[in-house]
């Protein structure tokens, strides 16, 4: 359900990158890290109480669809942020 709920940020993101010119300006891509980083908080959350409410029965083990919940979170992430901290590579900064 999650990740269904974050498919629109997920996909707006990857356009975004995608673009032949390259328009995000960086106080956007924290905007959308910080929406990322909510996700996953809540993801956790949820993952937790699934954890805690399976240990009393016997049924699946959450841990693969949490994995994978993180992975694609994570990866969004990395993909939002890689252009910024290329750009930090090409213009070294002065030491004053």
């Amino acid at each position: 359900v999650l990740l269904h709920q974050t498919l629109p940020l997920r996909v707006h993101i990857a356009k975004a990158i995608n673009t032949l010119k390259f328009t995000l300006c960086y106080d956007e891509a924290l905007r959308l890290s910080e929406e990322i980083n909510q996700s996953m908080q809540e993801g956790a959350g949820i993952f937790h109480r699934m954890g805690t409410a399976m240990s009393a029965s016997v049924g699946e083990d959450p841990s693969f669809a949490q994995s994978m919940l993180v992975f694609l979170m994570r990866r969004s992430l990395l993909v939002l942020n890689r252009p910024f901290a290329l750009s930090i590579l090409r213009t070294p900064l002065s030491c004053g």
